[in-house]
């Protein structure tokens, strides 16, 4: 960056209430950083050590999420067959990443199948099948950092794509493209639940390693800002997956206030409003 350029933090990742703070840092010499709102000023500064308060912060809107909000194709069918079911999309947080020199774990919860919620082979298979019967596509999108040597025990099945970095990559996989495919969406401790959050459709939270997670929350009462089903047991995943399949959805309203307390805008004109800041 040269001294006379302005550089602006577009950020990782949109919103989080992950505890980042220490594992991840803005680039040095940035002369504004980019946030949804006024109200999340002070997590963006916590996570990313910046002090606070400050005059850096810009409330222009992430440019990233503009892909979200004016797709008009779908995704889904790049890599599955609609065939009229309703697509749901499960982005769950790595839990465990393999570097080339260490181990990164931040859940010491057992997870046989490499995702939650799920614990074996024959419980996969029972959930196939209850997504056939419900007419339910169930997408699974692994996060990019994940150790893939921990996601062995998953296999094929009819109503289940399971798509990691090398497929996306394969087959232009847009992660941004494929939440504003979907019907609904299942995360955890993800910040992709509060980009789906701008498109107001029913949401879970994956919480059966709530307790094990390491991390931990830059918020004193997480659950504060889970606007969805909570999904604790294998029994809490059906009755979302069910809910969806009748179209029912019981969070709207709380969506929506949530989604306006972060957002300033959700109009999908955050590029333009960057570039017309820096008089592009």
């Amino acid at each position: 960056v040269r001294k006379e350029q302005v550089s602006i933090y577009c950020s990782h990742g949109g919103v989080t209430f992950k505890n980042v703070k220490g594992i991840m840092h803005a680039p040095t010499g940035v002369d504004y950083y980019l946030s949804p709102s006024i109200n999340y000023d002070p997590i963006v500064c916590e996570n990313y050590s910046i002090p606070y308060p400050n005059n850096q912060m810009l409330h222009l809107g992430y440019p990233i999420n503009d892909t979200l909000l004016n797709c008009n194709v779908d995704e889904i069918e790049k890599v599955a067959s609609r065939a009229g079911r309703k697509a749901i999309l499960w982005m769950p947080t790595f839990r465990s990443i393999k570097h080339v020199v260490d181990t990164r774990c931040d859940s010491s919860a057992n997870q046989p199948l490499g995702i939650p919620l799920v614990d074996s082979s024959e419980r996969l298979d029972d959930l196939n099948t209850y997504l056939k019967l419900r007419r339910l596509l169930l997408i699974v999108k692994i996060h990019p950092f994940q150790n893939l040597e921990t996601m062995q025990g998953l296999h094929s099945c009819s109503n289940i794509v399971v798509i990691d970095g090398n497929m996306a990559k394969k087959l232009d996989v847009d992660v941004y493209r494929l939440m504003a495919s979907s019907d609904a969406m299942i995360s955890d401790y993800s910040s992709s639940a509060y980009t789906f959050l701008l498109l107001n459709r029913p949401l879970a939270f994956s919480l059966e390693d709530f307790k094990d997670y390491k991390p931990g929350f830059v918020v004193s009462d997480i659950h504060s800002v889970l606007p969805g089903n909570l999904l604790e047991s294998y029994d809490d995943l059906l009755i979302f997956l069910d809910q969806v399949s009748r179209g029912e959805d019981t969070y709207f309203a709380e969506r929506k206030e949530l989604c306006d307390w972060l957002y300033d805008h959700q109009d999908g004109r955050n590029c333009e409003r960057l570039a017309h800041y820096l008089g592009l």
